[in-house]
């Protein structure tokens, strides 16, 4: 399932609607959809929040919004610990481990960060949760995956020479859409144009 299709099933809006017309079997449902609701609201603050609170920037690290987080994982550990039958039984009853393992993670890692950021900032800054991106943390560990070919849990050696090599890449690599080949000057450690151009196909 996409993030954007996750965050529009468990919105407040389903959460009302369960609660309203679901009765006490939508009980439990709507509870889990208006959690998961705020907690994809502070994950997402921004500057244009209109109306809604829990959308602000962070601006101080007493912010309760931070202490909701606690509070959150919390009730996650309160339910998980609630569930009932056999270890096959219970997984059917609660989130995946992946799932659990990744909320647990995401909400203790923005708690902290978010404190770090302005602890560590001139007065009057905020931080918007929306703008955090893992992508690029992704890819390089991705690069590095790629590198070691079938390796998958190289030691601290591997990794060592797996970073030269996408050191030593990224040093010689052409640029796109040049008309010309960029070499190193290995005596000086100078890039230099090459003299012949590259011929267009």
């Amino acid at each position: 399932m996409r993030v954007c299709y996750a965050a529009q099933l468990l919105s407040g809006t389903v959460s009302s609607l369960m609660k309203s017309r679901g009765g006490e079997e939508m009980k439990m449902s709507a509870w889990f959809a208006g959690l998961m609701n705020k907690w994809f609201d502070l994950m997402n603050t921004r500057l244009n929040y209109s109306y809604n609170p829990d959308l602000k920037p962070y601006t101080t690290i007493d912010d309760p919004r931070l202490k909701w987080l606690n509070t959150f994982l919390s009730e996650l550990k309160q339910w998980k610990s609630s569930l009932t039958g056999s270890v096959s039984e219970q997984s059917k009853q609660f989130l995946s481990h992946q799932t659990y393992d990744g909320l647990v993670s995401t909400s203790m890692a923005i708690a902290e960060l978010v404190k770090f950021l302005l602890e560590n900032s001139p007065e009057g800054s905020y931080v918007l949760t929306k703008r955090l991106n893992q992508d690029p943390l992704e890819a390089y560990f991705g690069h590095m995956r790629q590198t070691g070919r079938r390796n998958e849990v190289p030691n601290i050696h591997q990794y060592a020479q797996f970073e030269n090599v996408i050191m030593c890449k990224k040093n010689i690599k052409s640029l796109k859409g040049s008309n010309v080949n960029h070499v190193i000057d290995w005596k000086h450690g100078d890039v230099c144009d090459d003299p012949m151009p590259k011929r267009k196909k």
